[in-house]
């Protein structure tokens, strides 16, 4: 970092944050969607295979998001029941999903993997708003488009990543606006970006909880541009009048809900926080807060989410390369610190990682997601200097460091990638985090439906234990499925097809054979667990 920051001094054109020397072009049209392919191919791989099992709050996103298209009268604006306790508008994506492709294990997860993909768009928009250098503006996209943190939320069928998506755009507007309230040439320009900022602020606030941090950081966002420009208020301040409007336009529904049902808001964040009476455990809420505050200090680089649903349990949230990155952007920022885009950026990133850091199981992958595209602009902004730095002093045989850049990138890609769609398939921690044997028998029972018809289910049983969950719910709504109580005696129909879990049903076999005095043979084999041979069921068939 010291040497970044004296090679900085040296030559002033290496720090991006400030320049206005650059011009969007075609090619950073043609390299934006090239890096946007790339976020949709990583982002749509294998969607109906990774992650291989459905969680059960992803099942409950899917049961209401049915509820939405059956009952026409159903239309909430915030759902709060013992099982869900969230904003309603981030299900109605779901619901949409559900519409196109059918019930399916993947149909809600297309959703999140576009808005993933589609992230990268406000990302470079931002990031050249703040310093119009071309080489950090497509390095910031593209190091968001392959972070395996943020592949990983994405492909998780939670609303949770239509905040950033929404929120990175609104800052972007945010600042459009503000350059056009101080030219005073462009009126339309400023009514447009700043009512359509708020909206969207309005938007991710009822996406998810991180969204309501997003008002923070579009404030310190605002108080920053605003301090610089004290003498020209009359010009920035319709440009708060309209960015408020637009804010409170779309979240009037949930502001009434609010208002009406106080405690039902809070609900969920006072389970979880960390300085709540069942958290603190004895503990000393200062001692509580240094411990959360150690690990968020080591989650980038050291070890981050240990929840295999969110993330690679035991790795860091970025890669090495991208890490390295975000330390010497922090430096780069720190030795400028008088710029108001750097004191941006650097309070972005800690104010986004404070719905993780209040609560508890920090880490949070997904309460912190807001933070890995402001982490990866900052990466992006020390790749750059360091590259600057190589091409004039350590390598001034290359005369263009964008090489260099696709070096890095492409290593980047490779440790990501590998880390997703490699390592982390076969890890138990992950696929164990999830319901691997109630997704695949779901995803088995709605694959018979389509090929014998709705009413040939009542051929199959299942057992109660394996009924009674979320997950089967959801993808068996609608299908006239039997259980069976296993642990008594019952009337078997001849060429009832039993439906077994791969863990129990060698034990189970025999226990139903003992009371029915029927054989069962086998029928089929499910999948085998990732890494294992093992089926996730096996289908029996009575005689």
């Amino acid at each position: 970092v010291l040497l970044v920051a004296r090679g900085m001094r040296d030559d002033g054109h290496t720090m991006a944050v400030g320049s206005r020397a650059a011009s969007w072009d075609r090619s950073m049209t043609v390299g934006l969607g090239l890096i946007a392919l790339l976020a949709l191919g990583l982002r749509f791989y294998q969607i109906t295979e990774l992650p291989y099992g459905l969680w059960r709050d992803e099942a409950r996103h899917g049961l209401y998001a049915l509820r939405m298209l059956n009952d026409p009268g159903y239309r909430p604006v915030y759902i709060a029941s013992s099982s869900l306790n969230i904003p309603a508008l981030g299900i109605y994506p779901f619901a949409l999903a559900l519409h196109l492709w059918g019930i399916h294990p993947w149909s809600l997860r297309t959703v999140t993997a576009l808005a993933g993909a589609l992230t990268v768009l406000p990302v470079a928009a931002l990031t050249w708003q703040l310093c119009q250098q071309r080489l950090v503006t497509l390095l910031a996209a593209a190091l968001l488009a392959v972070s395996s943190w943020h592949v990983s939320i994405s492909r998780f069928s939670y609303p949770t990543i239509f905040d950033p998506l929404l929120s990175l755009t609104a800052l972007w507007l945010l600042l459009v606006g503000f350059e056009a309230a101080l030219s005073k040439r462009q009126p339309l320009r400023l009514v447009l970006a700043s009512g359509l900022s708020g909206a969207c602020l309005g938007l991710a606030a009822q996406m998810y909880y991180t969204g309501r941090v997003a008002l923070v950081i579009a404030g310190v966002l605002l108080v920053l541009r605003c301090w610089h420009h004290l003498r020209e208020w009359r010009m920035w301040l319709p440009l708060l009048v309209l960015f408020v409007g637009g804010g409170l336009l779309t979240t009037a529904p949930l502001l009434g809900y609010a208002w009406q049902h106080p405690d039902r808001m809070v609900g969920r964040v006072s389970e979880v926080f960390l300085l709540s009476e069942a958290a603190l455990e004895g503990r000393a809420p200062l001692a509580a807060l240094d411990d959360s505050l150690g690990r968020h200090l080591l989650m980038f680089h050291v070890a981050g989410d240990a929840n295999g649903r969110h993330h690679a349990p035991g790795h860091p949230m970025l890669d090495a390369l991208t890490g390295l990155g975000l330390l010497i952007g922090c430096g780069v920022l720190l030795a400028h610190w008088r710029r108001w885009q750097g004191a941006a950026l650097l309070l972005a990133v800690m104010i986004s990682l404070l719905p993780s850091l209040l609560a508890v199981e920090g880490p949070h992958a997904m309460r912190s997601i807001g933070a890995v595209a402001f982490a990866c602009i900052i990466a992006a902004l020390g790749w750059t200097t360091l590259l600057r730095l190589c091409q004039t002093h350590w390598l001034p045989w290359c005369r263009r460091c964008h090489a260099l850049a696709a070096l890095v990138l492409s290593a980047m890609l490779v440790l990501n990638g590998w880390l997703y769609f490699v390592a982390m398939p076969v890890d138990p921690a992950v696929w164990v985090s999830s319901y691997p044997v109630h997704t695949r028998i779901g995803e088995y029972i709605g694959q018979f439906a389509e090929q014998h018809g709705p009413a040939s289910v009542r051929q199959l049983a299942l057992p109660e234990h394996l009924k009674r969950n979320s997950v089967m719910d959801l993808l068996t709504s609608g299908l006239p499925i039997q259980t069976v109580d296993l642990a008594h005696t019952q009337h078997y129909e001849p060429g009832t097809l039993l439906i077994l879990s791969g863990y129990t049903a060698r034990q189970e076999v025999l226990t139903v054979e003992r009371m029915t005095r029927k054989s069962l043979h086998v029928v089929t084999y499910g999948p085998a667990l990732p890494g294992r041979q093992d089926p996730a069921f096996i289908v029996y068939e009575l005689r």
